[in-house]
């Protein structure tokens, strides 16, 4: 290979690792260390931008010390630990990506119990509306319901139409606690996908970086 085209993809290394820099310092802006999603989103940045820095510090290494400038030698030892400790960074990733996803799951289900609950008093108030309710408030009430998916003959006498209300009702409160545990499960299983992928990068990510710093023992022997 040219010396010429070891210069110009050494150069590109240098340019991809200031470039993944950069985006490393957008991802902790704004910095809200307490939060679960916050550290995820943050982290899962970190691991979809791995590329980047890979193929920079492997440009930038290329050809070991041949050719070498003065600045170089005195630089790329402090590549070599940066290297080392991203590969540690990321492997430290792995239990906070455990933690953070235990957090987010449990915030997730007190937010569908809260939601639960809200529900279950709404509908008790609106029971309690129903049996002081006159024919025209009962219509008004059945129509209501209708734009919710329950539906309710409005053109019955106000008996009728009241028991119907009320079934409809009962029926709602009756599902709620299956309605819950359905979307308890549904979001438990995005979350521990999305979180399996990012665990999995996370250690891909580490061992590269730790290969690397292992393979480049080279940089060592410049001073």
């Amino acid at each position: 290979m040219s010396r010429k085209f070891t210069y110009i993809l050494r150069w590109c290394g240098y340019g991809f690792l200031l470039m993944a820099g950069l985006d490393i310092l957008q991802s902790f802006v704004p910095l809200q260390i307490s939060s679960p999603l916050w550290g995820m989103a943050t982290m899962s940045n970190l691991v979809e931008r791995v590329p980047i820095p890979i193929l920079g510090f492997l440009f930038v290494f290329w050809g070991e010390e041949e050719d070498r400038r003065i600045w170089e030698e005195k630089f790329l030892p402090a590549l070599l630990w940066l290297c080392l400790g991203l590969g540690i960074v990321f492997l430290l990733m792995m239990p906070s990506i455990a933690i953070n996803t235990f957090r987010i799951d449990r915030a997730n289900t007190q937010q569908i119990d809260r939601t639960l609950q809200q529900e279950e008093q709404q509908l008790g108030q609106l029971s309690n509306q129903i049996n002081q309710a006159n024919l025209e408030q009962l219509r008004a009430i059945a129509t209501q319901l209708k734009s919710v998916g329950m539906a309710v003959n409005i053109d019955q006498p106000q008996p009728q139409l009241k028991a119907d209300i009320l079934v409809q009702i009962s029926n709602a409160r009756t599902q709620m606690p299956d309605r819950a545990a359905a979307l308890k499960n549904n979001q438990i299983l995005e979350l521990s996908k999305k979180s399996l992928k990012l665990f999995l990068g996370a250690l891909i990510a580490g061992v590269l970086y730790l290969q690397i710093w292992r393979h480049s023992s080279w940089i060592k022997k410049l001073n």
